[in-house]
């Protein structure tokens, strides 16, 4: 997609009363920049007088150039949906993002195989040991880990994450220039280095109550799954696993002991099906088609971190977990020249982490 075209679709999502559904409905009508640009009989006869009457006056509010600008001061970037980079998973979703502003680096790659981690600002002990437990146990394995930066459980997966040399992104209730809460800059900060914070909110938006429960949705539309760790009944959390589950996405839960204040939530999920109760690793593993490793005389876990793989490499094996290839079709999938594949590859089989079948093609073995 050219500047211009994007340029446009950013203007068309910030006009009053059009969302993700009428966005994506105008974009099979018409082009954003001919819409833009249409009088207003002819937008009529192409949209009808409902929506020809907000995008003309969005025209007159919104100086698309300045807005532009503004981005580009504040030192983030974006991506309109519809966009190459854009994240796979989160266009599956029945309302995703029109726009997504963000600082950091969106790997696209990376992200295809992420679990979001949640759970409430008011944690415990245990919910935190557990958080930075589980967390690093799904970095080692590849996953990438989201969540919101809330205080709490969203911190701690976050902190876990950059710990073990994972990619983690935070999703924001607030613009994506400004932490929130700004008790968090330093974690902001950090992330922003290895990973990216994300947001729907446009520069300027102000951080309400309201923001919250609306950007739960896209933490869990940036996961394969989402996980639970500890919630309370009233907990935000449980707003992103009933999200997940309308995103026919899994929903993992710790379960707690019955006199748990910040286990009530989890339970009840648990209890009425809406998430699978996990007591080790494994059990979210087995449900991505992870093989397990039960033998005994294993004498060393062979994990990303404890094999050294560089960013690269764990964008291969990212990739070459959704399904077995060759190495031409994964220098294709990595925007990456044949022979630097070819060299990764080598460098993977060395390392135990993957192994070519007999059709040539190379599968991961970790």
């Amino acid at each position: 997609m050219n500047k211009i075209a994007k340029k446009y679709r950013l203007g068309l999502s910030l006009i009053k009363g059009i969302g993700s559904a009428t966005f994506q409905q105008l974009l099979k009508i018409s082009t954003a920049e001919e819409l833009w640009k249409l009088s207003e009989g002819e937008l009529r006869d192409k949209v009808g007088q409902n929506l020809a009457t907000k995008i003309i006056a969005g025209r007159y509010e919104i100086d698309i150039k300045k807005v532009v600008s503004d981005i580009e001061r504040a030192r983030i970037e974006y991506l309109v949906l519809g966009e190459k980079n854009y994240p796979k998973l989160l266009s599956q979703i029945y309302d995703p993002p029109t726009v997504l502003y963000f600082k950091g680096e969106i790997d696209s790659s990376l992200l295809n195989n992420s679990i979001s981690i949640v759970g409430t600002r008011s944690y415990s002990k245990f919910g935190l040991e557990i958080t930075r437990k589980l967390t690093k146990k799904l970095v080692q394995q590849g996953f990438s880990i989201i969540s919101g930066l809330a205080f709490g459980i969203d911190k701690a997966a976050h902190q876990a994450a950059l710990e073990a040399g994972g990619y983690t992104v935070a999703v924001l209730g607030g613009p994506a220039n400004i932490p929130s809460p700004q008790s968090n800059f330093r974690t902001y900060e950090k992330i922003i280095k290895s990973g990216a914070v994300v947001s729907e909110f446009p520069l300027g938006t102000e951080i309400e109550a309201w923001n919250f429960p609306k950007r739960n949705r896209i933490i869990s539309g940036l996961s394969l799954g989402t996980l639970v760790i500890e919630a309370g009944e009233k907990s935000g959390a449980l707003i992103t696993a009933r999200s997940a589950v309308e995103q026919n996405r899994e929903v993992f839960a710790v379960p707690w002991s019955l006199d748990a204040k910040g286990g009530k939530g989890v339970n009840r999920l648990i209890k009425e099906g809406k998430a699978k109760l996990i007591e080790s690793i494994e059990d979210i593993l087995v449900e991505f088609g992870y093989f397990i490793d039960t033998s005994e005389n294993r004498s060393q876990e062979l994990t990303l971190e404890s094999l050294q793989i560089n960013k690269l490499e764990k964008s291969a094996i990212t990739v070459l977990r959704s399904s077995a290839i060759d190495a031409e079709e994964l220098a294709i999938k990595l925007g990456r020249n044949i022979s630097v594949i070819g060299s990764v590859l080598v460098e993977l089989e060395i390392k135990g982490a993957v192994m070519k079948d007999e059709g040539g093609k190379w599968r991961v073995v970790l």
